[in-house]
């Protein structure tokens, strides 16, 4: 009997490793993906702008509407999912100074892309312990947030960097 428990004892440390594995590997695959998606788009050429407003023009996917406009900030959405864009024209593209105010405890991604004039990131943290993620991305003066679901980090990381790489002030 003493033998049986032992064994059952075994297999459980065993699967309970192998689990444990598996969700590394998972969190480290949306990792890798937002950092690339992210990256692929701090390096890509610049999209064009599809709207304007009264600071700047900004590409918008196609599914994304402008909700409301204030001095400094830009509420867009998409479906029921928010986005407030930040932007202060007087931060050059290349600032860290918004990058430096994320506070990054317990982050699951953190990473800068830098060129010769440029700064961009891509943070995102746990949201309220719903299983969510505050996503984070910016370029110098510029920065736009949202909350996502661990699958959707890395497309909405993607279009959010391709959006405020493509502002363009009046």
């Amino acid at each position: 009997m003493i033998y049986k428990q032992k064994i059952l004892f075994l297999t459980m440390i065993a699967l309970t490793g192998l689990l444990s594995g598996c969700l590394f590997s998972s969190e480290q695959k949306i990792v890798d993906e937002a950092e690339r998606t992210v990256k692929d788009a701090f390096l890509a050429d610049k999209k064009n702008p599809t709207a304007e407003t009264e600071s700047f023009s900004i590409f918008l996917p196609e599914d994304f509407h402008i909700e409301e406009e204030t001095e400094n900030n830009l509420v867009l959405q998409r479906d029921d999912q928010l986005f407030l864009l930040f932007f202060n024209p007087l931060e050059k593209d290349n600032s860290e100074l918004l990058y430096e105010n994320i506070d990054r405890d317990d982050q699951l991604v953190n990473a800068i892309f830098k060129s010769e004039d440029q700064f961009g990131y891509v943070v995102a943290i746990p949201f309220e312990d719903k299983g969510e993620y505050e996503v984070i991305v910016g370029l110098g003066g510029k920065r736009i947030t949202t909350v996502s679901g661990k699958g959707q980090i890395a497309e909405d990381a993607g279009l959010m960097m391709e959006m405020v790489r493509s502002i363009t002030y009046k």
